[in-house]
C-alpha cells in the first residue's frame, strides 16, 4: 500500500538524490518512506538509463541536524524549525547505497555542511 508523504519531503529525497549522484542518468523513481515531525526514512529506488537500479536508504531529520548544529529552541529542545528552515534538504543524516555493486556497499555518513 503506497501512502501520500508530504511533496517538500519528497522532493527533498529527490534533490538529495541529484546533488549525491549527478553522473546518474535516472529514468524514474520511488520512494517508499514514513513520514514524522521532524523527519522523513525510508528508501528510494532509482531506474537508471542504461544501467542496473540503484537503491538508497535515507534519514531526512532536522531535529538531527538542529542538534549537529547546537541549535536550541525555548524549551531546550533541537530547534527542528530553524534547522529545515535553514538547510532545507541538506538534513539528511543517512544516506546509504544499498545497490549491490562491485566493492560492496557504500555508506555516506553526512556532516554538518556535507
Amino acid at each position: 500500500m503506497l501512502r501520500a508523504a508530504p511533496r517538500i519531503k519528497v522532493l527533498r529525497v529527490i534533490t538529495q538524490l541529484i546533488a549525491t549522484h549527478p553522473d546518474l542518468a535516472i529514468d524514474r523513481v520511488r520512494i517508499e518512506g514514513v513520514s514524522g515531525c521532524a523527519d522523513y526514512r525510508g528508501t528510494v529506488a532509482a531506474e537508471i538509463v542504461g544501467d542496473k537500479p540503484r537503491t538508497f536508504a535515507f534519514v531526512w531529520d532536522c531535529a538531527w541536524r538542529a542538534a549537529q548544529e547546537g541549535w536550541v529552541d525555548k524549551r531546550g529542545n533541537p530547534d527542528q524549525v530553524r534547522a529545515a528552515r535553514e538547510f532545507g534538504w541538506q538534513c539528511f543524516s543517512i544516506w546509504n547505497d544499498l545497490s549491490v555493486r562491485e566493492g560492496g556497499d557504500e555508506l555516506i555518513a553526512l556532516e554538518p555542511g556535507a
